[in-house]
């Protein structure tokens, strides 16, 4: 299948370019080592440098973007404004950066204006993907609409602030419209988030849904009703501590279910097999 598309977008087919699809297809990184030794015997060669530039990039700007974003939420909670805003401005340019060679040059204000007339009117004709709404009225008024798709949003705070809470929220509100939810939790359990989700939609309190004590039938009957609800939602949950893991399980779960929210709680406890 990796061969096939590579050979239908005519690109170059070896052991970098097929190994690279292969992972992007669902492969882990040691299935696509085996499926490269048993199905080519090419190696990578000069001739191919721009397919290989392009793959280096991609990963570079998954691993830096990850380190940036966990750094960025760092210094918001050491109230560091002068770092925040620095590590901002970097997280910004690393998002522009594309391996499109027409993105790096010059553009005339002119052009400038005509694109964002156009993006604006679009808006206005309702042509425009708003995001994914939050479910909150005033957050996503700020967002201009929602959580704007493809761009990371950073929840920062305090420790006990709500931080989780509100990340499973905006899943929770999300996926009732129809979104594909994915919530890589490297705190809590999947128990513990389920608990948390039925003490939301159901009003009572995580304290007795824990303990299971002094519980009443009024309890129960509100529980049970959330859970037949929750449980017809698309929110899924798995455990990931390295970037790369998590980056390979997203591309699974987009290939197999589709993906519209990833949610990580929380990017401090995110490693990566350099040890950053």
């Amino acid at each position: 299948r990796s061969a096939l598309e590579l050979e239908n977008e005519k690109t170059y087919i070896d052991s970098v370019t097929l190994g690279a699809r292969a992972q992007q297809n669902g492969l882990t990184q040691e299935e696509a080592r085996q499926l490269i030794l048993t199905s080519t015997t090419s190696i990578p060669t000069s001739m191919y440098i721009e397919d290989y530039a392009k793959i280096v990039f991609v990963k570079w700007k998954q691993r830096y973007g990850a380190a940036l974003t966990t750094r960025y939420a760092e210094s918001l909670l050491d109230g560091d404004e002068a770092a925040s805003k620095k590590t901002l401005a970097e997280i910004n340019r690393v998002s522009a950066l594309s391996t499109d060679s027409d993105r790096s040059k010059p553009v005339h204000i002119r052009q400038s204006i005509e694109m964002a007339l156009k993006d604006t009117d679009d808006r206005a004709k309702g042509l425009v993907d708003p995001g994914i709404k939050t479910g909150l009225v005033l957050l996503d008024r700020i967002l201009n609409g929602g959580i704007p798709p493809g761009r990371p949003c950073v929840i920062a705070g305090r420790p006990g602030m709500g931080k989780s809470a509100l990340a499973m929220t905006i899943a929770n509100n999300a996926s009732k419209r129809g979104s594909q939810c994915l919530i890589v939790s490297l705190e809590m359990t999947h128990e513990q988030n389920a608990k948390r989700l039925l003490s939301m939609e159901s009003g009572v309190t995580n304290t007795k849904i824990l303990s299971g004590k002094d519980l009443e039938a009024q309890d129960w009957s509100q529980i049970m009703y959330v859970a037949e609800e929750l449980a017809e939602q698309d929110i899924w949950m798995t455990y990931c501590y390295d970037v790369d893991e998590i980056c390979e399980k997203a591309r699974q779960h987009q290939a197999e279910y589709g993906l519209n929210l990833l949610v990580i709680d929380h990017l401090q406890l995110v490693g990566s097999k350099e040890g950053r």
